[in-house]
């Protein structure tokens, strides 16, 4: 698969920085994106020469079919890091796209079981504009995004510290399923919700034993 890949990738010209941007927004896998591909992500929105390139990419990827709707949340799930975690051109670039993200709050589409697959990136697109426009909040998350990387580094963790991707995996909700980002092993999935688990309160309570009569003691038979 993977020497099929790079062969296509020659046929499609793509560059080294688009072809990480592809992998860690590829639809077509239920994981990621991990760690490390977020990390070398953000080491690129660093360096003049890839920034450029990887963000013309990203909005490539965002803006496609709405069947492709794990590529889409995932590349909002890249510039949600990057925006935490990257260089401030990030933020700038972002808010010159702001309405490319607005649009995606409106986003629509129901899979062939029923199942809303839009409100997943309804909701994240809707976070991505609330926290671009509070630029408060925003210095806030990129403090803690450093702080946490500052730590996983000293502990020989790798990057990925803090938000998506990091080495402590965090649930999101969404429509009737539940997505998992963590490690690069930590898998990555839209699965429908499990019922929830009955607590002591709703388990069926076992009747009280059924009190058997007592026949009071017969006195002497009168006499006759």
């Amino acid at each position: 698969f993977r020497g099929l890949r790079k062969v296509a990738d020659v046929a499609l010209r793509l560059t080294d920085t688009e072809v990480k941007v592809r992998d860690a927004t590829d639809g077509g896998v239920k994981y990621g994106p991990t760690g490390t591909q977020l990390s070398e992500l953000c080491d690129m929105s660093y360096k003049y020469s890839d920034f450029h390139e990887m963000m013309e990419y990203i909005w490539k990827r965002l803006n496609d079919d709405s069947k492709n709707f794990r590529q889409i949340y995932k590349t909002l799930l890249v510039i949600d890091y990057l925006l935490k975690s990257g260089s401030e051109r990030v933020i700038d670039v972002t808010r010159d796209h702001i309405y490319n993200i607005k649009t995606l709050q409106d986003f629509q589409f129901v899979d062939e079981d029923g199942v809303d697959q839009g409100l997943n990136v309804r909701e994240r697109a809707r976070a991505i504009v609330e926290l671009v426009q509070d630029s408060a909040r925003l210095d806030d998350e990129r403090k803690h995004a450093k702080a946490a990387r500052e730590k996983f580094k000293s502990m020989g963790m790798g990057a990925g510290g803090g938000g998506i991707g990091s080495d402590n995996p965090q649930r999101f909700r969404g429509s009737g399923s539940s997505e998992r980002y963590g490690r690069d092993s930590d898998r990555y999935e839209f699965r429908r919700s499990s019922p929830p688990r009955r607590t002591s309160d709703d388990r069926p309570r076992a009747s009280p034993p059924r009190r058997q009569p007592v026949t009071p003691p017969r006195g002497p038979s009168p006499p006759h």
